[in-house]
């Protein structure tokens, strides 16, 4: 288990991208699973820079498989994306961008108010977010 927290602080950024490098550089079977934001409906660029410096660390030779949760989005925005085609493309087009290995495995996590400022609280998952756990893409292994 490897967490980014402090990515997009720019004091201690660099020391958060060196952790992430050895980690992914360590033996071991991983599984890559970024977790996004939106505002004003777009992705927050902080979290597609984490994205795309946490790939940019792994071999470049092999398609590495990794999944996205887009965490807090809105029932209204939710649905807004997932029962359009042309809004989930640019979902997925700002998602991607800047990305050499871009994913369409992506989850949306509906905000939940009872959450909210809680600082130590035990949420049941949802059903459709276990079966997304489910079909995550395959382990990446690195020696």
């Amino acid at each position: 288990y490897v967490d980014t927290p402090g990515m997009d602080d720019p004091k201690i950024w660099q020391k958060a991208a060196d952790e992430i490098g050895k980690a992914l550089k360590s033996s071991g079977r991983y599984l890559l699973l970024f977790v996004v934001t939106e505002e004003s409906n777009r992705v927050r660029p902080a979290d597609i820079a984490t994205k795309n410096l946490v790939l940019g660390a792994l071999p470049k030779e092999r398609n590495i498989p990794y999944g996205i949760i887009v965490n807090k989005i809105t029932k209204k925005r939710k649905t807004i994306i997932t029962e359009n085609r042309e809004e989930m493309d640019k979902f997925l087009a700002c998602l991607n961008s800047g990305c050499t290995a871009p994913t369409s495995f992506v989850h949306f996590y509906e905000r939940n108010d009872d959450l909210e400022d809680e600082e130590d609280a035990l949420h049941k998952l949802s059903d459709d977010f276990k079966e997304f756990l489910d079909f995550l893409p395959p382990h990446v292994e690195v020696r």
